[in-house]
């Protein structure tokens, strides 16, 4: 599974990476997984040609039941002030699925958006 989230002009940048750290500390306590790795990932290029990182992706290890870390990780994304637009990734019967934050709260088995 992956949490991916927006970076933008807002984002709380966190350049020590303690987010990833945060996380994967609460995921090994709860037995629920651990963190894998990190990294930016580039948006769609601008009209220079460059590209900006548009999201952080963060890698999970998730040990089943696949629930325990999604609650977690619901639970815990926000205090570590993410943005709304937030994503947690997982398989799900054979395909995959979502949970997306929004100004709502977690809307939760979301299809995941189409990729070009």
């Amino acid at each position: 599974m992956f949490v991916k989230i927006p970076l933008g002009r807002r984002t709380v940048r966190d350049p020590v990476h303690q987010r990833e750290e945060q996380m994967d500390q609460a995921l090994r306590a709860a037995g629920a997984g651990l963190v894998l790795g990190w990294g930016d990932s580039l948006g769609a290029p601008r009209a220079d040609g460059t590209r900006l990182a548009a999201f952080m992706r963060i890698d999970i290890s998730a040990t089943p039941p696949l629930e325990n870390a999604r609650a977690l990780l619901r639970d815990l994304l926000p205090t570590l002030e993410v943005p709304l637009g937030t994503e947690i990734h997982f398989p799900q019967g054979g395909s995959r699925a979502m949970d997306l934050l929004t100004d709502a709260g977690w809307q939760t088995d979301l299809p995941p958006p189409a990729t070009p």
